[in-house]
């Protein structure tokens, strides 16, 4: 496997080839990084119950949803279908930068509308998969944490030393758990490609991957590490570039509270609010583009070697 040519192709693919880079925009609606945010603040529910105002609060947050539940039900709703249309859209853009990457390795020519049309067929397939892979880690996730909490309770009945010798035994259970959920992910990686570029169902594809990975399971590892080391790498870019746009917004709104007090806030605030998600979202896409052409061209080596 000539690792450097790999790397070489997919930059290739990356510069050459630019709509593909809209497609892994498009595809990094929901594979990019989330941000979310919580608070941390916390109330104890002993405060909350001796609060005279909590049980008037609660009183009426309730009779407001009670009367607003019809306005209520059409948000969540509405929210439902444009979370779907953008799975939607995400997942046709994903396999289409599959496709439109194994066009390219066969020396033929492609567009933005041709491979994001190829994609659209997989989407039911796509979104079959990760609801399998999902499950999966998720029940394996759930009985390992029944095993630890049935372990500590039984241990505790006997004797507290032997909690201890218990947790130390839960850490390979977790490390197992991690290269399990490591495992899957590069076995899903390469049923996706299965299914884009054999036209496979679900399970055929899954099958082909798990038996590829095992039967090239040191070059998969190797593939997988360069993986890890290019996801640091765009990590820090990343963060570099999303420092920019911030300290532009910084820079931008400080003036425009100097000149407008309050309105000047307004008014850059959501610019850049906007400048700041484009800026990730594009870097998201260019990060999503060049690690599919690399996934894609190395099933390709793997297929045709095996």
């Amino acid at each position: 496997m000539n690792w450097n040519q790999i790397l070489e192709k997919s930059w290739h693919y990356l510069v050459k080839r630019r709509y593909l880079i809209w497609l892994g925009v498009l595809a990094a609606l929901t594979e990019g990084g989330s941000i979310y945010s919580g608070s941390n603040y916390s109330t104890s529910g002993k405060d909350l119950e001796n609060s005279a105002n909590f049980k008037d609060a609660m009183s009426v947050v309730a009779n407001w949803v009670s009367s607003h539940l019809t306005e209520i039900t059409i948000v969540m709703v509405a929210l439902f279908l444009i979370g779907l249309i953008i799975l939607y859209i995400s997942y046709s853009a994903r396999a289409g930068l599959i496709h439109g990457v194994n066009v390219l390795e066969a020396g033929k020519d492609s567009n933005f509308h041709k491979d994001f049309e190829a994609g659209k067929s997989f989407f039911w397939r796509f979104l079959g998969l990760r609801i399998l892979i999902a499950i999966t880690l998720t029940l394996i996730l759930v009985l390992l944490i029944l095993s630890f909490i049935g372990a500590f309770v039984l241990a505790g009945s006997y004797s507290a030393w032997l909690i201890l010798p218990v947790a130390l035994l839960c850490i390979p259970a977790v490390f197992g758990f991690v290269l399990l959920a490591v495992y899957l992910s590069l076995a899903s990686a390469l049923a996706e490609r299965f299914i884009v570029i054999k036209n496979l169902p679900i399970i055929e594809s899954i099958d082909k991957a798990i038996h590829l990975v095992r039967e090239k399971i040191a070059v998969v590892v190797v593939a997988w590490l360069i993986n890890l080391v290019i996801n640091i790498v765009t990590g820090i870019a990343y963060l570099i570039l999303i420092v920019i746009p911030v300290v532009i917004s910084i820079v931008f709104g400080s003036i425009a509270y100097l000149i407008g007090k309050d309105v000047g806030l307004m008014i850059v605030i959501p610019l850049g609010i906007i400048l700041i998600l484009a800026v990730s979202l594009l870097a998201q896409g260019i990060f999503t583009t060049y690690l599919s052409a690399y996934w894609t061209i190395i099933y390709k080596r793997l297929v045709e070697s095996s």
